[in-house]
């Protein structure tokens, strides 16, 4: 979805997509890019991208995490921004903010997006924005025979390690900041996985799997 104005300022849109949590929706995924022209104006009045994703009661599930704030650099370079073929437009390359749910079940959960144009009417700003869901659960647990990786969702950083034995190094073939882990066939570790946002790596949900297999009785 496209939300905003690019042709001129001045105006503002807004939507809020409301998600009743179920026990397969384990990790709800809202991913954005963000385009702006630069006024140079001072922060107030500059197009603005806004999302936030809330509880019940509308308050943020998560302040920190859970919240996209950004305006265009009145001008130059800034971090998180590319300058565009003219040198008033910026854009951000797409992000990805994961929540996980299951603290939720049985709840409803409101993303809202909204987005303006700069306050003195001329300059515009405008967003891209998808929402998906998860099972939150590691790919690649099977049923017999081991697993040859684990893989997990991708679009964030990954940080990979083993909460019963921290001390135990990776062995070769095994990159603990990759989307998939090799796993040889008599590992028998439990893993688990930080998946990081690519804006902020204090956002962060984990995720585990045993690479035991599994037999049926």
């Amino acid at each position: 979805v496209r939300l905003g104005n690019w042709d001129s300022g001045g105006y503002g849109q807004s939507v809020t997509y409301t998600i009743r949590v179920t026990e397969d929706v384990g990790v709800l995924q809202v991913k954005y890019a963000v385009v702006s022209q630069s006024g140079g104006h001072a922060r107030p009045e500059q197009p603005t991208f806004y999302l936030e994703i809330l509880g019940m009661n509308n308050n943020q599930l998560s302040p920190t995490c859970g919240v996209a704030d950004f305006r265009p650099p009145t001008s130059g370079m800034a971090e998180g921004w590319h300058i565009g073929s003219e040198s008033d437009m910026y854009w951000r390359e797409w992000t990805t903010i994961g929540i996980n749910l299951q603290d939720y079940i049985g709840q409803d959960v409101k993303v809202r997006i909204r987005t303006s144009g700069c306050s003195p009417t001329a300059h515009w700003g405008y967003g891209y924005f998808t929402l998906g869901c998860s099972s939150g659960e590691i790919i690649g647990v099977t049923c017999g025979e081991k697993p040859r990786t684990l893989a997990v969702d991708p679009g964030f950083k990954y940080r990979w390690y083993k909460p019963n034995n921290p001390d135990e190094p990776f062995y070769a073939g095994q990159d603990s900041t990759a989307q998939e882990l090799y796993i040889a066939s008599n590992d028998s570790n439990l893993y688990a996985c930080d998946l990081i946002s690519l804006a902020n790596e204090e956002c962060y949900f984990t995720l585990r799997a045993s690479a035991m297999a599994r037999y049926p009785k």
